[in-house]
């Protein structure tokens, strides 16, 4: 799955406005902007439409809806396998999830839809997607609350996320020791070695030296 665009509609400071980020590509993207310009509220939302029921009211959700009581509404579009799909939630008041492909047909819808997001991110917070999600200010990713349903689905959620570091550290272990760490230090030294001289300074031919005198050009 690759991210294309999100859009926010009465997401917190947002209210009775659509807020959009588009144009996403390939690769990291880094959002940097001044304090208070919004990005955690994008990245909140982001996190509520992949993780968040369509019909929960729990604090993560309330969260997002501005001072005015608005519904609020997030969409994004992606990039699968099977092509591009725009998903949309709406919570509190008139709460729906929808799928919908490249020409705006409906694929799923409500219960469907969600299963259909499950899918596509692996499990949910219990699969791959949960390990790598890290929310700022935050040190885990487990429901609040304390329900003895809530607290049933944190200790399941902690547990798989045990066993997931466990298996991601015992593959780092293999990476940073013995032969195959020797390998790649010593291929990453010959790469550096064709575009750098000793001081880490670009080698005259190469194509850092070239990349440089093009853009004074």
């Amino acid at each position: 799955m690759k991210l294309r665009s999100i859009s926010l509609t009465n997401i917190r400071r947002f209210a009775g406005q659509t807020a959009t980020l588009d144009g996403i590509g390939d690769g990291i993207t880094v959002l940097a902007e001044p304090n208070e310009f919004g990005k955690s509220t994008f990245f909140d939302a982001l996190h509520a439409l992949f993780f968040e029921r369509h019909r929960s009211k729990a604090a993560a959700v309330k969260s997002l809806q501005p001072h005015s009581g608005a519904t609020p509404e997030v969409a994004v579009e992606v990039d699968t396998k099977d092509g591009r799909f725009r998903l949309e939630k709406r919570w509190l008041g008139r709460a729906s999830a929808r799928v919908l492909d490249a020409s705006g047909r409906i694929v799923a819808q409500d219960d469907e839809a969600e299963a259909w997001i499950d899918r596509l991110i692996d499990g949910g917070l219990s699969g791959p997607s949960g390990l790598l999600w890290v929310r700022q200010g935050l040190l885990g990713l487990e429901p609040e609350g304390s329900s003895a349903a809530e607290r049933n689905e944190r200790e399941s959620l902690l547990a798989t996320r045990r066993g997931l570091l466990s298996s991601v550290a015992g593959e780092i272990d293999m990476m940073t020791g013995g032969r195959r760490m020797d390998a790649v230090l010593a291929r990453s030294a010959a790469e550096l070695d064709r575009l750098a001289t000793t001081q880490l300074r670009p080698k005259a031919g190469g194509e850092w030296h070239r990349a440089q005198a093009e853009v004074k050009a």
